[in-house]
């Protein structure tokens, strides 16, 4: 009988002969013969048999500081200092409301999503660590029927977190770890910011939706005695590393609180600059000596270093300082800065993309509930970001002051112009004087757009500059229009448009720093045309080509719709202006003003045209998203992918989310109000108008029509897009200045006033 064993002939050839040979010189060859046959067989195991070879294993490292800045870290901490230079940097925005605390910009991580929070929420304990008497593991099973392990951290604070929440947002709550747990990767927490109350928010990176992690010690293991430092005690850096070394061979993700920076900041009410800063330092010291021990022994070839920094001290922070350093070293992140593509600005990335690229690397499939982009490395010097972070909060804490006064400054305005026209109208020089103010008011949204550029942050700067801008290009329309207050509207509306036109081409790079632009800080919009200025672009249009119009005898048809079109394809496209909403806005509601312009009925067949061809817009726009832009995707594409994945049942979602802001956006002042009340009032007017209207309507027939579509186009906007009410007020910006203009040129020419400069 022969066996196919697979093991050398010569082998077996020598084990069968070796029992039988009395020589000794020959026994002693055999052997010989056996062990060279056993060293070659185990050399041959060892190299190329597939299933015996060592297979490498990923781990994560989150080392969490909260309170640590980036200028803080300089030369005399070295190994923090190093860790930055080859490590990837980058600044994480927390689209959450202020006042932010600790706890939400955690679950914002895990979860995915902005979760409504409770003192409750800082209830994490060690299993057999002791609250109220009773240890946390058996209380946890008591409250939930979940056994958790003797090593184990429990959150006794899930239930009424989850209670708090909408039913939309439970399945989000410890997503992160449950997704870990799913791959069976094991989750670790090492130490606490405690102090006088228990805060131990780094656990909440890894919680899993029944609250737990494998592994902890986040109680006062970790923590020593120090009657000289605040609340008297401070992170044991000895036994952090020695719990690491123990917990790095059972857990594959651990995350490393360092809370002294938090305790300081708890106490530092009671600290004078001087002490304050010497804590500060000499916490920084011990840390950055614990850092360069736990980095020596880390493998930067399997092991993916992040370094999450949540909240600046609160001491010397203003409003809006809320941006997270992020720092990240490991495979494909050695240096330079972090890059991701749902903000498309190097160094700037949102609390969605950081789990999305953990996950990534642990090789855990992707779920709709983060709506980020996976991270990767692009060249720059981390020096740059920590500057543009101070300038992004600069610019934060400037723009609302700055646009609140600029706001009341126009409704005063206008509400002046009209009460002087109203009842005093043989005022012409004064009602002329209001309509020159306001053109040279709406030049600002362009200024700011063009001085974005140059990047005033100071209010003596920006002052200057908006002022100096705004003088120029008033002068020089007021020069091409000859006084002629329609033909200067004109000007700044074409320039305004042509300027927005050229920003687009280039995805919306100077409007992070337009005071009229989105913020980084808010974190709502990064790219692309934004919703104020998409307002601008569509009032500015209408009201160029309604009073324009008359002068264009030929190819009126033509230019009316290529216009349109061109509109709709700049706001729409991913690469431009990236608003999906603004696309459909611009191809319905300015499809609605053309057939006014032209004269043409507007019945239900004319509107289920412009309905088809916005959907045949964005379908192709999405289709360019997701197939040719698919490694930078907006949410449109996003949104399509998870269609794809998940069913019509997201739309309903995502529909009621943007109902949601709308209605709180238009709550949140009266005077939104007053502009819904316009929009529902102008539509009535213009269709059932008193005699003195229609008459008016007759004289001024392009721009009575241009200013009906540009009503109807706000209304457009209103529905479709998140914060819609914002559209609609820019608008009106271009529109109002339209009509007030007719009606005191129309009350001159009936009167026999001035028909030239009176306007």
């Amino acid at each position: 009988m022969v066996i196919n064993s697979g093991v050398d002939p010569l082998f077996l050839c020598a084990f069968t002969t070796s029992r039988t040979l009395p020589n000794k010189k020959e026994g002693g060859r055999v052997r010989h013969r056996i062990l060279t046959t056993l060293l070659l067989f185990s050399i041959l195991l060892a190299f190329y048999h597939p299933s015996l070879r060592a297979v490498a294993t990923k781990n994560i490292l989150i080392i969490d500081i909260p309170r640590l800045t980036l200028p803080e870290i300089t030369k005399d901490y070295p190994n923090l200092l190093r860790f930055l230079d080859h490590g990837a940097v980058g600044v994480m925005t927390t689209p959450l409301k202020e006042p932010v605390a600790l706890d939400q910009v955690y679950f914002s991580f895990n979860s995915g999503t902005q979760v409504k929070t409770a003192e409750e929420n800082y209830l994490l304990f060690n299993s057999a660590e002791l609250y109220k008497e009773i240890p946390a593991g058996v209380l946890y099973h008591s409250l939930t029927g979940y056994y958790p392990g003797k090593n184990a951290v429990v959150h006794l604070g899930l239930t009424k977190l989850v209670q708090l929440n909408s039913k939309d947002i439970t399945p989000n709550i410890g997503l992160f770890g449950e997704l870990l747990h799913q791959k069976s990767l094991r989750t670790a927490a090492i130490g606490n910011a405690d102090a006088d109350l228990i805060s131990r928010c780094g656990s909440l990176l890894l919680m899993d939706q029944k609250g737990l992690l494998d592994y902890g010690a986040i109680g006062q293991e970790t923590v020593r005695e120090d009657p000289r430092f605040p609340f008297g005690i401070r992170t044991n850096s000895r036994q952090i590393l020695s719990t690491w070394q123990d917990f790095h061979s059972k857990a594959q993700v651990i995350v490393v609180t360092l809370g002294d920076l938090e305790r300081l900041e708890r106490f530092s009410l009671y600290l004078n600059d001087r002490q304050w800063s010497f804590y500060r330092r000499q916490v920084l010291r011990d840390y950055d000596r614990l850092l360069g021990e736990l980095l020596h022994q880390v493998d930067d070839t399997t092991t993916l270093t992040v370094l999450f920094t949540a909240q600046p001290p609160l001491r010397n922070a203003g409003l809006g300082e809320r941006l997270t350093p992020v720092v990240m070293k490991g495979p494909g992140f050695r240096g330079g800065l972090i890059y991701s593509a749902s903000t498309r600005k190097p160094g700037i990335i949102t609390c969605y993309d950081l789990p999305i690229t953990l996950l990534n690397f642990m090789n855990v499939p992707k779920t709709r509930y983060f709506s980020g982009h996976t991270l990767h490395q692009v060249p720059g010097d981390w020096r740059y970001i920590s500057r543009e972070q101070r300038q992004l909060i600069q610019n934060y804490n400037v723009r609302w002051p700055l646009l609140t006064g600029y706001a009341y400054l126009l409704i005063g305005l206008v509400l002046s112009w009209m009460i002087v026209t109203a009842f005093w109208p043989k005022l012409s020089k004064i009602i002329q004087g209001l309509g020159y103010v306001y053109l040279f008011l709406i030049t600002i949204p362009v200024v700011f757009l063009i001085e974005a550029a140059i990047n005033p942050l100071d209010w003596l700067t920006i002052l200057g500059w908006t002022f100096g801008l705004a003088s120029v290009i008033w002068l020089i329309a007021f020069y091409l229009a000859h006084g002629d207050q329609l033909l200067i509207l004109v000007t700044i509306s074409i320039l305004t448009v042509a300027v927005i036109i050229y920003e687009g081409f280039f995805n919306g790079l100077l409007e992070l720093k337009s005071f009229f632009g989105y913020s980084a800080i808010a974190g709502a919009r990064f790219y692309g045309i934004g919703n104020e200025y998409m307002g601008f672009l569509l009032g500015a249009y209408i009201v160029s080509v309604s009073i324009l119009l008359p002068k264009i005898r030929r190819y009126q048809n033509f230019i009316l719709w290529l216009g349109t079109g061109f509109l709709a394809v700049l706001l729409a496209h991913p690469n431009f202006g990236a608003s999906i909403g603004g696309g459909a806005t611009a191809l319905i509601g300015l499809g609605v003003t053309t057939f006014l312009w032209l004269g043409r009925p507007i019945r239900l067949k004319e509107i289920a045209g412009l309905i088809l061809a916005a959907f045949l817009l964005l379908l192709s726009v999405g289709l360019w998203d997701y197939y040719i832009n698919s490694n930078n995707m907006t949410h449109f594409g996003q949104f399509l992918s998870v269609l794809k994945s998940q069913g019509f049942n997201t739309v309903a979602e995502i529909a009621k989310r943007k109902l949601e802001l709308n209605i709180s956006l238009i709550a949140y002042t009266p005077w939104t109000l007053v502009l819904i009340a316009i929009l529902a009032f102008i539509p009535w007017l213009y269709k059932r108008p008193p005699l003195v209207v229609a008459h008016f309507i007759e004289r001024n027939p392009e721009q009575t029509r241009g200013f009906f579509g540009l009503t109807l186009t706000a209304i457009v906007a209103l529905l479709i897009n998140d914060s819609g009410i914002v559209t609609v007020t820019t608008m009106y910006m271009f529109g109002i200045p339209m009509l007030l203009s007719l009606i005191f040129k129309d009350w001159a020419a009936l009167k026999g006033g001035d028909h030239n400069g009176g306007s």
